[in-house]
């Protein structure tokens, strides 16, 4: 399946941490501001999971949906 992480973009420059939830699970990445290579390693967390879209949730938090 091909994803886009494209939403994962718009927190860039935002005060961390990243947070992606997923089956009552939290991947985060711990982080003063937000970087690309906080979504980088974010993205290397959650590529393998069964979801089928992103959800953004707060400023710096997104749902994984099934």
């Amino acid at each position: 399946m091909n994803r886009t992480f494209d939403i994962l973009q718009s927190v860039v420059g935002a005060h961390g941490p990243l947070i992606v939830e997923y089956r009552d699970k939290l991947h985060t990445e711990s982080c003063y501001k937000i970087e690309q290579k906080h979504i980088d390693q974010m993205i290397k967390k959650i590529e393998d999971l069964s979801f089928t879209r992103i959800s953004q949730t707060s400023d710096r938090s997104f749902v994984l949906i099934e």
